[in-house]
């Protein structure tokens, strides 16, 4: 028997965006990512933040993913809501113990600050591990041969460059949500992982814009351009110094900048349908011309 494209090898990966629903499933995972880091950089303290998280949540299982998907989901959501409580419970002790012994002021900020550099560890945590998951819905191996035809290389660049935008948005509202003066705790891994993401950034820029037809390149220009002013700010200080503390003293919060990066990362998710519905109809086969009509009779026939 001949090998399927899954024994085979040979075969390279098949690339799993190549359908509206998969690129949907991806948009909102990417978005269920950053506010997951909001959430849990708050300590779950911010009502509104875990509003958009749940929000976000509802729209991920709707868009009916598979059971591996859902299975690594569900995983990374027990992760992040165990953090939630066992940071909720200490809270809880803390100000239980001043308010029964009296505890002296001192002692209260001591716990507190324990509590904090927990958010802080927790945020890392989740911030890679939901990178994990956003880039495995984009690059997921197909498991058995089917009729679904694998996305170009424009496609996954595209989709990969999107994604570079969502873990910037998720480092930096996690990141925000923290106490200012727990930033300066956060783990190397967790910020060595954001140089490296706004370095593959500008190299899939780069890549898109060279190797692009023209055409392609008309239709996903957008994408390039950051706007409003406010959101190319933060992102170029962001690129040259990685200094959050700074950002955040000058008036920068993590709910401002979820709504700026998402509207910027919307934009590129109907930019992405446009380029699926251009490559799909460039790989699609040309209509046959419909048969010509029977020619009329000739006079000499009448």
């Amino acid at each position: 028997a001949e090998p399927t494209v899954s024994q085979s090898p040979r075969a390279p990966p098949a690339l799993s965006i190549d359908s509206m629903s998969d690129i949907e499933y991806t948009h909102w995972l990417q978005i269920e990512r950053g506010a997951t880091c909001m959430v849990v950089g708050s300590a779950g303290r911010t009502p509104t933040f875990v509003d958009t998280l749940h929000k976000a949540r509802k729209r991920v299982d709707s868009c009916r993913p598979g059971p591996a998907q859902v299975d690594a989901v569900a995983g990374a959501r027990a992760t992040c809501d165990g953090m939630l409580e066992r940071v909720k419970a200490a809270l809880e002790r803390i100000f239980l113990d001043a308010d029964a012994s009296g505890a002296k002021a001192a002692d209260a900020n001591a716990r507190l600050q324990a509590v904090a550099s927990e958010s802080v560890a927790n945020f890392a945590a989740i911030f890679l591990e939901y990178n994990a998951l956003c880039e495995r819905s984009i690059l997921k191996p197909i498991e058995t041969a089917s009729a679904r035809a694998p996305s170009t290389e424009l496609s996954r660049d595209f989709a990969l460059l999107k994604n570079t935008y969502g873990v910037e948005r998720a480092f930096l509202c996690g990141a925000l949500a923290l106490p200012t003066e727990a930033l300066s705790a956060v783990p190397p891994h967790a910020s060595s992982a954001l140089v490296v993401n706004l370095q593959r950034q500008r190299a899939l820029i780069e890549r898109i814009q060279t190797l692009s037809p023209p055409r392609a390149l008309e239709l996903i220009g957008a994408a390039f351009e950051l706007t409003p002013p406010e959101l190319r700010d933060v992102h170029n200080e962001l690129q040259r110094s990685l200094d959050v503390a700074a950002l955040k003293s000058g008036g920068l919060r993590a709910a401002r900048w979820f709504e700026l990066m998402t509207a910027h990362i919307d934009k590129l998710e109907a930019l992405q349908e446009l380029l699926h519905n251009f490559e799909v109809a460039k790989l699609s086969p040309p209509r046959s011309p419909p048969p010509s009509p029977p020619a009329p009779p000739s006079a000499s026939a009448a």
